[in-house]
C-alpha cells in the first residue's frame, strides 16, 4: 500500500475505530468492502464509514486506490446502507465514472 494510500485509510480507521472497544483493520475494512454478505462484528465501522465518515475523506480513499466508487456502491448495497448520509453521492461517483469509461471506450 503507498504512502498515500496508508494515510488515506488511516485516516478514515481513526473516526470508525475511534468509539469502538473493537478497532478494525484496513484489511478487515477492504474486505468488508468487497463482501458478498455483511459480518455482524463490522457492521458498526462500515456504518460509521458511509455515515460518518467525510465526503472527502472517503474520496481520498478512492483517489489513494484503496478502493473504488463502484465497490463503495456495491457496499452500501450489501450492507443495507442506501440510508448513509454519503449514499446518494457515492451512487452518484460511481455513475459518473461508469459514464466516463463507457465515453473513454467509444472513442469520446
Amino acid at each position: 500500500m503507498s504512502v498515500t494510500a496508508e494515510s488515506a485509510i488511516s485516516f478514515v480507521l481513526a473516526t470508525i475505530n475511534a468509539p469502538r472497544h473493537q478497532r478494525i483493520t484496513p484489511a478487515d475494512l477492504l474486505a468488508c468492502l468487497h463482501a458478498d454478505q455483511p459480518d455482524s462484528r463490522w457492521r458498526p465501522h462500515i456504518e460509521a464509514l458511509l455515515d460518518e465518515c467525510s465526503h472527502e475523506s472517503v474520496h481520498d480513499l478512492v483517489l489513494a486506490n484503496v478502493t473504488t466508487f463502484e465497490a463503495l456502491e456495491r457496499a452500501l448495497d450489501v450492507w443495507g446502507q442506501d440510508g448513509a448520509r454519503t449514499a446518494p453521492w457515492i451512487r452518484e461517483m460511481a455513475w459518473l465514472t461508469r459514464e466516463s469509461d463507457r465515453l473513454r471506450s467509444a472513442g469520446c
